[in-house]
């Protein structure tokens, strides 16, 4: 029927399941020298920040990381450059050894690398400490911060307080709409959570 309406659609018809996943492959192996050469003509350090995520079930985590630079016209670029499969632990060390060997075939080297912009999570500040003996830089100079994701973890203990998980309802908990009124009198009355909750609109995870 496809061929019908065009007879030049059915040759770009995927074939099998696989089709997508390798045509993706096949164009980030074609860009990836035109990337290189892109940040290779920046005109500032190469800045970094990555961040694990885990499919729903848990049953693969991937590793997306992102460069930051001044390309040669002087414009602010944020640029992903990969997106590999993370292999076991969210260990800091394990990010550490995917994001060195990324850096590797981006990078012109330890001498183009910047700042590395990470969540406060423990397993970054490892990772940060892996990659400066690797690369060759002080972790302490070169971990930054993010500012986002600090305000968020200031804003929900303002809310919540230092047990956020005490304020989680069970399933079996589920509120009828006509005691709404009582609950949330409730909970204005628990400390910090006497904010306007108009508050919350501006306090979320970016």
């Amino acid at each position: 029927m496809i061929s019908d309406a065009n007879p030049e659609a059915e040759g770009a018809l995927w074939r099998c399941h696989k089709s997508v996943s390798q045509y993706i492959m096949r164009l980030y192996d074609y860009l990836q020298p035109r990337v290189v050469s892109e940040l290779s003509d920046a005109i500032s350090k190469i800045h970094v920040s990555f961040d694990g995520w885990t499919t729903k079930g848990g049953k693969r985590g991937y590793l997306g990381i992102v460069a930051y630079y001044v390309n040669h016209h002087g414009k602010l670029v944020d640029l992903p450059i990969a997106l590999p499969q993370l292999i076991g632990a969210h260990s800091g060390n394990n990010m550490a050894d995917i994001v060195h060997s990324t850096l590797k075939k981006f990078s012109g080297g330890p001498h183009s690398i910047g700042y590395f912009v990470l969540d406060n999570a423990y397993n970054n500040d490892t990772a940060i400490t892996s990659l400066a003996v690797q690369i060759g830089f002080n972790a302490t100079h070169r971990r930054l911060r993010c500012g986002p994701h600090t305000l968020n973890l200031i804003g929900q203990t303002l809310l919540w307080g230092k047990d956020a998980d005490a304020y989680d309802n069970e399933v079996g908990e589920a509120v009828v709409l006509d005691e709404e009124h009582k609950v949330m009198k409730e909970w204005r009355s628990d400390g910090p959570l006497d904010i306007p909750l108009a508050v919350m609109n501006y306090i979320k995870t970016p």
